[in-house]
């Protein structure tokens, strides 16, 4: 059996990162324990209660006060929008168009109120409504199911309105089905997905509503409408969209409010908010503070206002008393006291508002018992306390009720004293249960730290091995090669593990896997004497040889690359680019850092490469292509959007589709930027078919299919650019009305394009006949591979607005400046060094900032997932609309790693006689040196978000940036390694090319 050594090796390290992940993973990221119990009406009954003859008491003990409930959802529903400001100037787009809101809180202040509705982080509409309905607290890792929504198991208000006989009536928002499937006794969903449509779900929905309020047969409506949440995705707010949307929805409240009678109330609110740029799913101001209007045609509020933010898991306990039916089981919401509380009614009416929170708190204080006992997680003397101050308000209220009783009237300090004493009560355990469920499993987080601390060793020692390798041997001697070096620190890590943390299977499990590796190359080689031996000998020199060995596999890795100073200062540059990770203000700012760190280093190649250049005139022509290279790394701020915590940060034009600045620019300018935006594109596949075609080598090894696909680039851009003037100036009313094939037309035709380009070429690079000449056979292979990397830019082009073409045009010049500054140095050297792998690395996370996009739950541009698609997403068009974002998000992860095997394939052109030698090694040791830096960057911003698990900002900052590097780790990988193979089988087709 014949194994590549570099295949080995990038195989093992990307198996560290696999399970270095998992088992951070598996620690970091949070969930509860899900309680399956449901309340019930013997359940209610257990708190104190005042029975009132002629009281229509229901099964918790509180008077049903409303026959019906009306649920107005206006997705992202912010609460500056329902707020109306007559001193604003000028008034933003999005303020002061809910105008029927001020005038029933001016003309019936009895009647209505308005609330902030602090929305808990994540903001993601499917775990907003499971916190609506269910009134518990989602965690951090429910944000990965926000797109496939699962059946919800435990209680919650829709399985209480069906278990008490209640009719429901449900309309809007499909991501309702997928929780509640079986609860509605009439349904009308919709497809909520298409952020595009901002008219098709309100249409509908408002169309229905009406008559259902008028039947008034159902319990409880809902009514979902979606096109301010949408037109935030895709315009934000202040668009003269979102202006428009607004006013619908201002006349939309009129005529529900005209079909309400005095049994019903009607709550108005969003599910969240919404950032500056219209997204959501974080923890910012904007994103958490909602809007909340309950409006009555009974009066209901008589008291003054207690407070002027309400939770959103509070409406559930609030509308079940309200309606007559237990609250769910696993709620920790406590009554918003301003609808609650009496409007009139004296001692009688009190003592009801204190029945009503003693249910809540009894319900609160039955589910920790239970939460308790299942999971045993809650701090003994927290709960302890919480406990003794349960007991202590239950028998307050207790004698209260006795004494009323008994002389007939209240003590009002008594009464405020328990009022205030359940509410101490049920906030105190929402803290408790916060902190208890952002409660982390330190075995695992440390496991995972530590497997990741060895893959850098391990990266390491795999590239001494690679580089000193010298022909293709059989596998059990290429392993023990690696054996040798890595077995030591193999061995110690488990010795570690158990000293440091307590064993699991889990942990047994992978540490086996490894362990198992290792044994299984030495039982190949060695007699079972000789084995025994072998791994005493290791343990007796382990903790002696492991400093010494670590230093000598550095020196041997410094002492291969251009020099010891070149190395100091890539090394320098890695370590604090990565431990910059462990500051939230570098985070926030990572982009600037990447860019100061990319040119220093560019500066550095610059000064080195003069110092040893050759003559004059391409020292002009080398200084002339460095400067454009640092102004392309510059010029890239332009295309940077803003993150929420930078206040004073203003986006630059680019950052938004030519419909958006058009008015801002003007006509003149607009048209300029489209302009520039339609040469860039059109110029990229004209510059490959002038490069293909002024060689006629690399013209000939072409089939003639595969010509014809390369000149149908060019009309493929023109797609694209057709595409862009479309959406630029028709309409939004237009665009709505366009068939179907209008709007998926022009992108599946480049999508079609290229796709076809691709495949001919990954076919002709299998089949196509090899010369005799090694030359000839890397030329034919390199043109696949620039052919194949130019096709797919013009798939990612299609992906982006015309104000971020410009940026991914960037990528495409730098990539390539980068990789013809380095093979037209003076340099012997023969594969990559230690500072072009780092400035590599470097650039395909700054790109990443430069391509619009920030590492928060908020940067995810669902809009790409539409380019090439329309209608409802549903089945596959569900998937192939996530694998769209995906690409969009990360472009720059899936390119540079693609375009590494360039670093070696690059210098084979046929006009050039010379050329430095060939092995398929040098692209394995390439792939291995970027794997290292991966690694480092990976093992610090997993330390980060591990030191920083109870930081302030870990949802907001560390958490988010873990996430994002995780998914950056596992697309390099993938991309990495099918580079490599299809670089590696398709030059080694050729006998005289080495492979090691």
């Amino acid at each position: 059996m014949k194994l590549n050594l570099a295949t080995l090796g990038i195989v093992l390290v990307i198996a560290f990162h696999v399970v270095g992940l998992l088992l951070f993973c598996k620690g970091y990221l949070l969930n509860r324990i899900v309680v399956s119990t449901h309340a019930s009406c013997l359940s209610a009954q257990h708190a104190p209660q005042q029975y009132r003859p002629g009281a229509a008491i229901t099964c918790t003990g509180f008077p049903e006060q409303f026959r019906r409930v009306v649920w107005v959802i206006i997705d992202a529903l912010r609460y500056d929008f329902s707020v109306y400001d007559e001193t604003l100037d000028p008034v933003p787009l999005y303020r002061n168009k809910l105008p029927y809101i001020r005038d029933l809180l001016r003309d019936q202040p009895e009647n209505a109120r308005l609330y902030r509705f602090y929305a808990d982080a994540p903001t993601t509409t499917l775990q907003r409504l499971k916190a609506l309905s269910t009134g518990s607290l989602p965690t951090f890792i429910d944000f990965s199911l926000n797109f496939k929504g699962h059946e919800v198991s435990e209680d919650s208000l829709p399985h209480q309105m069906a278990a008490n006989n209640k009719t429901v009536t449900f309309l809007g928002d499909d991501t309702w089905i997928g929780l509640y499937p079986r609860y509605f006794n009439t349904v009308m969903a919709l497809p909520s997905f298409n952020v595009k449509d901002l008219h098709t779900v309100d249409n509908e929905v408002i169309k229905r509503l009406i008559p259902e309020l008028k039947q008034r047969n159902a319990d409880w409506v809902i009514g979902h409408f979606l096109g301010v949440d949408h037109c935030g995705h895709t315009f934000g707010p202040s668009h003269p969209a979102m202006a428009e949307k607004l006013q619908q929805m201002n006349e939309n409240l009129k005529l529900i409010v005209e079909q309400l009678d005095s049994n019903t109330i009607m709550f108005v609110f969003g599910d969240h908010g919404m950032t500056r740029g219209g997204d959501h799913g974080g923890e910012s101001y904007l994103e958490t503070n909602a809007a909340l209007f309950v409006y009555s045609h009974r009066p209901l509020f008589c008291n003054k206002q207690v407070k002027d933010t309400v939770s959103q898991i509070d409406l559930i306990p609030t509308m079940s008393l309200l309606m007559g039916v237990p609250i769910p089981y696993s709620s920790l919401g406590a009554l918003i006291a301003d609808v609650i509380q009496p409007c009139g009614g004296g001692d009688n009416a009190v003592m009801d508002y204190l029945t009503a929170l003693a249910s809540n708190a009894q319900q609160i204080h039955d589910y920790l018992q239970v939460y308790s006992t299942t999971s045993g997680g809650f701090p003994a003397d927290e709960y302890r306390n919480l406990q003794q101050l349960f007991n202590r308000t239950v028998m307050q209220h207790r004698s209260l009720s006795h004494s009323y009783t008994v002389k007939g009237y209240l003590d009002a300090p008594t009464v405020n004293s328990t009022i205030e004493q359940y509410y101490q009560y049920m906030f105190a355990v929402k803290r408790m249960c916060v902190s208890v469920w952002a409660k982390f499993d330190d075995h695992f987080i440390n496991q995972g730290l530590l497997v990741l601390l060895l893959g850098c060793i391990v990266n390491m020692c795999l590239l001494w091995s690679v580089q000193h390798s010298q022909e293709m041997v059989n596998v059990t001697s290429n392993v023990l090669t690696v054996t040798r070096r890595t077995a030591m620190f193999v061995l110690l890590f488990p010795l570690t593990g158990a000293l440091l943390m307590q064993w699991d299977i889990l942990g047994a499990i992978c540490y086996s896997l490894f362990l198992t590796f290792i044994f299984i190359s030495m039982m190949t080689v060695y007699s079972v004497r000789s084995q025994i031996l072998f791994v005493v000998k290791q343990f007796i020199a382990l903790l002696a040889l492991l400093l010494f060995e670590t230093s000598a596999t550095l020196s041997t890795i410094m002492s291969s690359s251009r020099g010891y100073v070149d190395t100091v200062i890539s090394s320098a540059v890695l370590i604090c680019s990565s431990v910059a990770l462990l500051s939230n203000s570098f985070i926030i700012h990572e982009g600037y850092v990447l860019t100061f760190f990319i040119q220093t280093l560019i500066a550095y190649e610059m000064f080195r490469d003069f110092v040893y250049c050759r003559r004059g005139s391409l020292e002009l022509h080398r200084f002339l292509l460095y400067i454009i290279l640092m102004i392309c790394v510059r010029s890239s701020e332009l295309f940077w959007i803003c993150r929420e915590e930078v206040i004073e940060c203003r986006p630059t034009h680019f950052t938004f589709p030519f419909a958006m600045v058009r008015a801002e620019l003007g006509p003149f300018w607009s048209l300029v930027r489209l302009a520039f935006s339609v040469v860039l594109v059109t110029a990229v596949p004209v510059c490959l078919l002038f490069w293909i075609w002024s060689d006629q080598k690399v013209w000939t090894c072409l089939s003639y299919w595969l010509k014809l696909l390369l000149l149908s680039m060019v009309p493929a851009s023109l797609c694209i650019c057709a595409f862009w003037i479309m959406q630029g100036f028709v309409s939004i009313k237009q665009l709505d009305e366009m068939p179907h094939w209008q709007h998926v037309t022009l992108p599946r035709i480049v999508y079609a394009l290229c796709i076809a380009t691709i495949v001919k070429c990954i076919h002709e690079s299998y089949t196509v006949k090899l010369t005799d000449q090694e030359t000839d056979v890397l030329l034919t292979v390199r043109t696949y591979y620039v052919v194949m990397t130019t096709v797919a830019w013009v798939i990612l082009v299609m992906l982006f607005h015309d104000g971020i073409a410009f940026a991914v045009g960037l990528l495409l010049v730098q990539s390539f400046l980068m990789i013809h500054l380095y093979h037209t140095s003076s340099s012997n050297y023969v594969g990559t060094t230690w500072s072009l792998v780092v400035v590599w690395y470097l650039m395909m996370v700054q790109l990443y900032y430069a391509t619009g996009h920030q590492p928060t739950i908020t940067g995810i541009k669902l809009e790409a997932g539409f380019v090439g698609q329309h209608g409802e997403m549903v089945g596959y068009k569900l998937v192939l609309a996530g694998l769209l974002v995906g690409i969009n998000a990360f472009a720059a992860q899936i390119l540079l790693p693609w375009m590494v095997p360039l670093f070696i394939l690059w210098p084979y052109h046929g006009n050039r006689n010379g050329h430095k030698p060939f092995s398929i090694s040098h692209i394995g040791i390439s792939i291995l040196k970027l794997l290292f830096c991966q690694t480092v960057k990976l093992f610090f911003s997993v330390l980060a978000a591990s030191l920083h698990r109870r930081h302030l900002m870990v949802w907001a900052i560390f958490a988010p940036r873990f996430l994002y590097e995780l998914a950056f780790v596992l697309i390099v990988d993938l991309v990495l390694m099918l580079s490599y193979l299809y670089t590696t089988s398709t030059s080694g087709r050729h006998p005289s090319t080495k492979i090691l």
